[in-house]
């Protein structure tokens, strides 16, 4: 492949990555929230609790962000924050019964729609998620080896 070749390739690509992060905001506005958020709760949802830091360093948000999400959360009834069992100052964010229901109704939502998405695609599946894998475990390495070895915050 050429050099003009890859570059229009990329470029082709950056506007889809844009067009799709654009489209999921669009979504998440039809549920009433927004896509941050359903990033949120989808982490909640699979951790079951963790600290407002951890949170916000896992998805590479500020913490004056993530103590803005968090506080408009916990107004609508999605989380609520306990008391961390050795640390009184510090706070454990989970989701309420309500949150549970909201995230679990979105991620299945999303699951209907991807399961529907690779139905149509080349008999074998597994290529695209071999491809996606390599791809994020490739990005991995390299932010890992840019920032001095540091441990990927998953």
């Amino acid at each position: 492949m050429g050099k003009n070749q890859g570059e229009r390739w990329f470029v082709e690509y950056a506007a889809l990555f844009i067009k799709g992060y654009n489209l999921c905001c669009r979504w998440a506005s039809t549920k009433h929230t927004t896509y941050p958020n359903i990033l949120l709760l989808m982490e909640l949802y699979v951790r079951g609790g963790c600290e407002a830091a951890e949170l916000a360093d896992h998805l590479y948000l500020p913490r004056q962000t993530m103590t803005y999400m968090l506080d408009s959360l916990e107004k609508e009834g999605n989380i609520y924050r306990e008391s961390h069992p050795t640390d009184r100052r510090r706070k454990i964010i989970r989701l309420t019964e309500r949150g549970k229901g909201f995230t679990k109704g979105i991620m299945e939502e999303l699951g209907t729609e991807f399961l529907g998405f690779t139905q149509n695609l080349p008999h074998d599946k597994e290529i695209l998620l071999s491809a996606v894998k390599d791809f994020v475990k490739e990005l991995e390495e390299k932010l890992a080896l840019q920032s001095g070895g540091e441990k990927e915050r998953a």
